[in-house]
């Protein structure tokens, strides 16, 4: 008799009896039965000891139009010798599937099933095991064979492998899918890979000694297509394609190519994945893997197993992002690429991944929030440039020319996207109200510099609408503005099912070729989905599309191919020798440490830190993450290289170490385990307290509706804090803010660490910081709103700007009027530092393009004689000679000690004051630079100013325009002594050189 639970499943859970295994050795009972009901997004590995399993792995999208719209699953075969343990995750992956399924997918009916029921949106998926005595896949006396089960595994899907079987007597390959040699139509993915099977009962006969039965699938699969074969797959040779012709550019080659297709064939190039084209030798193709700060496993184009069990896992951006530090960002671009291609080379990943995600953190309670970079336009611009580049760029100089990409990037989600599921408001349905103004100075700016800077080769359209009109149905963002004003030298995908989306759940369309045909024409060119596949040929019968946007659509993702070297020979590219040495190396990890270290960020301290090793003899460290691990590594994370938890980082400091969780989780819902976590810190010389969030607070598919602390752990912080007679180190363990003005209150709190989702090693730096090994440098790169804040605004206002009539008080630095905990770029140092100006502007002289438009740029449209403008009037940018119109800021930075350490320089704009622009920021961010100082020196940092883009409003039309008068540069944040210095815009309708008057 089988087992039920409702699934959340966590790797160090034990449900029922059976132990979750995620090492290879570890002990697990066998259980007798086992169903579950998936309705949480999680990745779960659960191995049934057996000599011989059927383990499942799964990740599932919750999407609020329904329990799960996605799924991506995994079943795998195992052999284990050590009867009674857990397999090697190792795995015989032999089943995978990726999509929303209309009708059951059943495997050995009687003894594993996989059922996916209609109608759509809504997907329930069930997995059901019953064991047989004598153990094994099907092996007992009521089961199919060996071989049929295998075969029933593989025969819901349909691309080429071929079965075969050792020692098989007679020639000829069978034609039955009941045959233990039998050649025919399977799945995909499946890989070449070997089931020992143990002797055991067959069909009610016993057999031993039954030889190896091997799955194999020919070259040509297990990579994209190298055109330099002999022969390609069927009776095609390369000598026949101008697409194999590399002297040909990337353009021609993809049109030969696309230009082979049939109608039929072209619409299932348009989805992901992609199917093989085998007369022309033309694999399948899976576009979608992940890479948002490492190289995840969560997408369907990568995975893990033996050869390489993990990969370098790097802090949740939002961390990495508060070093405000572009060099790191580039070079953790570069090791994940790295590592990428590495696991390519082996056939573990593709080569185009989908990230990062460079929206704004518009409101704190965002779930995705730590995807981000942050709160502010122009450090999610900076972040997206530097990542994608280090993604991307090939290091040899053949390359760079020929425009090679090492991988693929993906800047998403197009655009105005930051709601997941609020109070049941979802993504899937949420229409964005977003102004001109707010557009083009807050959702817009990420992306433009992704692709004009960062030189991104894909950008994802979201599943919302903007102003009634879905993303990936707007020509005007997609063909206008993405491509045609931005430039874009690549495709355009859309999130996974965002056309069946807007018309089966928000009914924009009539019929899905309508949907089809207006996503193609609006400028979209991947499906990430089915849903282009089943009705993009009918589109282009019934003429809602023609063949020829069809046809540019695949030019421009062929294109991306023939770039990365997939109908190259794979020996002729500079990434060839790169294997599984090159990834988890010793430099790559000790990379993701420092991502952690530089981020961190040091909200308060009364003199508690750095603790020292010498006074600090008995330490207790005490909260939910206290010995966190998976937490650690945020969402869209991978198999790390290792963990090393809070816990274990301190204990490599202190020998006399107590550890209290004080909460079983971090929902922290009941007050039991607080008394015992009291009683271990009276005595204790200091405390470590980590408290914060994980993915059951904050995730995709949820956002928080408020800011405080989950459950009692409020209460766990006041009460240890209170009890003990040591110095107390509150850890915020989370992406968002949180609302901890308690602990102002609290005395006996002497620091406060915020250490985001610190990635694998995220232990080892919080340790380094707290004992003073490292110097904390990271800044805030949110605003630490109040409760009171959240309680007041709701999540779907996309307004920016504050709004007294409605007693709206704007979001993020730039435009909230209310108090907070903590500004944006708020940090504190072990060491003091001061800055001062060395060389700026006091005056600046702008003019016009002509002296004939002089006249009528202003936005009061009243002046006459151009040479005596006065102060307020504003000048439209587009009529002004902005050429080369820039400064650069030199500023002097001084470490004062005690400890050498790096400090990061922010520098502000406080724009000039005018009536005929509206809506300006109160302050906002022009340029920072990370610097390392030595104890007692000087170092100096230059920052180059823009000034028709810095130093400018834009309106309510979202036109940008330069006020005429005074405008303040604002040097550092609230938590240091800051500098001003005030620079004079002036305005002349001369033709003469611009000048500059230097102080």
């Amino acid at each position: 008799m089988g087992v039920s639970c409702e699934a959340s499943f966590r790797p160090d859970a034990c449900l029922h009896g059976m132990t979750t295994c995620v090492t290879p050795r570890q002990a697990c009972p066998r259980p007798s039965g086992f169903k579950c009901n998936l309705r949480s997004k999680t990745r779960w590995f659960t191995g049934f000891c057996n000599s011989h399993k059927v383990s499942h792995f799964a990740t599932f999208f919750i999407d609020a139009r329904a329990e799960i719209s996605v799924v991506k699953s995994r079943f795998d075969l195992f052999h284990d010798d050590s009867v009674g343990r857990c397999p090697s995750v190792s795995t015989k992956n032999v089943f995978r599937i990726l999509g929303t399924y209309g009708a059951g997918v059943w495997i050995l009916p009687g003894e594993v099933m996989f059922v996916a029921t209609t109608p759509f949106p809504t997907l329930r998926v069930f997995g059901r095991i019953r064991w047989s005595d004598d153990l094994g896949i099907g092996n007992g006396p009521s089961a199919s064979s060996p071989t049929e089960t295998l075969l029933q595994l593989l025969l819901p899907l349909n691309d080429k492998v071929q079965w075969t079987s050792h020692h098989v007597t007679g020639s000829e390959p069978p034609t039955s899918p009941q045959s233990e040699h039998f050649t025919g139509s399977f799945n995909r993915y499946a890989l070449t890979r070997t089931l020992h099977r143990r002797s055991g009962s067959v069909g009610g006969a016993t057999h031993k000694g039954i030889p190896p039965i091997n799955f194999l699938r020919s070259y040509e699969f297990t990579h994209p297509l190298t055109c330099t074969h002999v022969k390609l797959l069927g009776s095609a040779t390369k000598s026949n394609f101008s697409f194999c012709d590399t002297s040909l550019s990337y353009e021609d080659r993809a049109k030969d190519l696309v230009s082979r297709l049939t109608l039929e064939e072209k619409a299932q190039q348009l989805v992901d994945p992609s199917a093989g084209i085998s007369r022309l030798g033309v694999p399948a193709y899976e576009w979608w893997s992940e890479a948002l700060h490492g190289v995840s496993n969560l997408g369907p184009g990568t995975r893990f197993n033996k050869t390489v069990p993990g990969a370098t896992s790097f802090p949740a951006v939002i961390l990495s992002a508060a070093s405000f530090n572009e060099s790191l960002w580039n070079k953790m671009g570069q090791v994940v690429s790295t590592e990428a291609r590495a696991m390519y080379n082996v056939d573990l990943a593709g080569l185009t991944f989908w990230s990062p995600n460079v929206n704004v953190f518009r409101d704190p309670r965002w779930g995705r929030g730590q995807e981000t970079p942050g709160e502010d336009p122009l450090l999610v611009s900076r972040y997206a440039v530097n990542y994608v580049r280090g993604l991307q760029e090939v290091e040899d100089e053949a390359s760079a020319k020929a425009d090679r990409l090492k991988v693929s990037s993906c800047c998403k989600h197009y655009t105005a996207y930051d709601i997941d599921n609020w109070k049941g408001i979802d993504r899937f349905h949420f229409d964005a109200k977003v102004t001109k103004q707010d557009l083009e100075d807050t959702y817009q700016p990420p992306f433009k510099k992704c692709v004009e800077e960062g030189h991104v080769s894909s950008v994802m359209c979201s599943y919302n609408r903007v102003n009634g009109v879905p993303t990936c149905a707007d020509p005007d963002l997609l063909k206008g503005i993405i491509r045609g004003q931005w430039g874009l030298d690549g495709y355009i995908v859309s999130d996974c099912d965002s056309v069946e989306v807007y018309y089966d759940a928000i009914h924009y369309t009539a019929t899905p070729e309508d949907a089809v045909a207006l996503a193609l024409k609006a400028g979209l060119n991947m499906n990430c989905g089915d849903f282009l596949k089943k009705y993009t040929a009918n589109a282009v019968n019934l003429k809602k599309v023609d063949v020829a946007t069809v046809d540019q659509a695949l030019v421009y993702n062929y294109i991306v191919l023939m770039r990365l070297g997939l109908f190259d020979d794979p020996k002729s590219l500079p990434f060839a020798n790169l294997g599984p040495s090159d990834v988890c190396t010793k430099d790559n990890q000790q990379l993701s440490v420092d991502a952690a270290k530089q981020g961190i960020v040091l909200l308060e301290n009364n003199g508690a830190l750095p603790l020292s090793q010498t006074i600090i003899k008995k330490l207790v460290v005490i909260g939910p993450n206290a010995n966190a691990t998976e937490v650690m590594i945020s969402n869209y994370a991978g198999i790390p290289c290792r963990y090393t938890s809070p816990l274990q980082g301190l204990r490599k400091y202190i020998s006399s170490v107590k550890y209290a969780p004080g909460c079983s989780d971090v929902k922290c819902g009941n007050q039991s385990l607080i008394a015992a976590a009291v009683k271990a810190a009276i005595s204790a010389d200091a405390v470590v307290l980590v408290v914060g969030l994980d993915q059951s607070i904050e995730a995709e598919g949820l956002d928080r509706e408020n800011l405080t602390l989950p459950g009692f752990q409020g209460k766990l912080v006041k009460d240890v804090a209170g009890a003990t007679k040591g110095k107390v180190i509150l850890v915020i363990m989370a992406a968002g803010p949180t609302d901890i003005s308690f602990s102002k209150n609290v005395s006996n709190i002497g620091g406060i660490l915020w250490v985001g989702y610190p990635g694998q090693a995220g232990g080892d730096a919080i340790a380094q910081v707290i004992f003073g090994d490292y110097n904390p440098g990271g800044r805030s790169p949110f605003t630490w709103y109040p409760q009171s804040y959240v309680d007041q605004v709701p999540m779907t206002d996309m307004n920016m700007r504050a709004n007294i009539s409605r007693n709206f008080p704007g979001r993020t630095y730039r435009f909230y009027n209310g108090t907070s905990l903590y500004e944006f770029g708020h940090g504190l140092s072990y060491s003091t530092f001061s800055m001062n100006v060395e060389s700026a502007p006091s005056t600046i002289m702008v003019q016009s393009t002509s002296i004939s438009e002089a006249h009528n740029i202003f936005s009061s449209g009243s002046a006459t004689q151009v040479e005596s403008v006065s102060k307020g009037q504003a000048v439209d940018i587009s009529s002004i000679n902005c050429e080369d119109l820039t400064f650069l800021l030199v500023i002097g930075v001084k470490n004062n000690g005690p400890l050498n350490g790096s400090h990061v320089v922010l520098v502000f704009w406080e724009p000039a004051t005018s009536d005929l622009v509206t809506g300006a920021p109160i302050k906002q961010l022009i340029g920072f630079e990370r610097v390392y100082v030595t104890m007692g020196m000087t170092e100096f940092v230059t920052v180059k100013v823009d000034i028709c883009q810095l130093l400018s409003n834009l309106d309510n039309d979202g036109k940008r325009k330069l006020v005429i008068g005074q405008h303040t540069i604002l040097i550092g944040s609230s938590s240091e002594t800051q500098v001003r210095h005030h620079i004079d815009v002036k305005f002349s309708g001369s033709m003469k050189a611009k000048e500059f008057k230097s102080e």
